[in-house]
């Protein structure tokens, strides 16, 4: 992710005293899935952590077929809308919590 200079890019979401708005995240998400990463949370092809798995895996609500999520660069997964990002809110709190920005945290830097 440093090679790519991705890494930095994700910083500068973590550390933004606002919260970043989903059309600045998303070409950072293609960048991301674009190194083809592959979760460190997978074991044989299934989450192994899906119970207490983060904020950011569970508001994503995608109705199209699971082999389509191998390249979301070039495939079309239709993601169900939502009024409100579990993550967003999340960073809002801690902000409240903590009289600090809010936080979020993107998850390949957890």
């Amino acid at each position: 992710m440093r090679r790519e200079g991705l890494w930095d890019r994700l910083n500068d979401v973590a550390e933004a005293a606002r919260p970043v708005p989903d059309e600045e995240l998303d070409p950072i998400n293609r960048a991301y899935y674009a190194l083809r990463i592959p979760c460190p949370y997978l074991e044989n092809e299934m989450c192994s952590i899906y119970e207490a798995r983060p904020a950011a895996c569970r508001e994503l609500l995608v109705t199209s077929p699971a082999e389509l999520c191998q390249d979301l660069v070039q495939n079309p997964v239709t993601p169900l809308p939502v009024s409100m990002r579990m993550g967003s809110i999340l960073g809002l709190v801690w902000g409240a919590l903590t009289s600090s920005p809010p936080r979020l945290i993107p998850l390949p830097m957890a």
